[in-house]
């Protein structure tokens, strides 16, 4: 899967997340009908929206040809 497929379906899940937190709210407070679902579905959106952002950036990084976050060499390490 490409990085470009996971930032869709990253932006996607900020989307859900966005609406349904919203609507848990809308839900309790203004109708008095608090649902039970919005608040875990929001959390396990955004533990897998941690998980793959970070598997994404990770891999990002490893195959990135500015290695902006590459191991620093022994030589200048200074002793560390």
């Amino acid at each position: 899967m490409a990085v470009q497929d996971l930032r869709l379906d990253l932006g996607i899940a900020l989307i859900v997340i966005t609406l349904i937190i919203p609507y848990g709210v809308f839900m309790r407070y203004v109708m008095n009908s608090p649902s039970s679902w919005p608040e875990p579905f929001a959390v396990v959106m955004m533990v897998m929206f941690s998980f793959v952002g970070g598997a994404a950036v990770y891999r990002r990084d490893r195959t990135s040809p500015s290695g902006r976050w590459s191991r620093p060499s022994a030589r200048g390490s200074g002793g560390c």
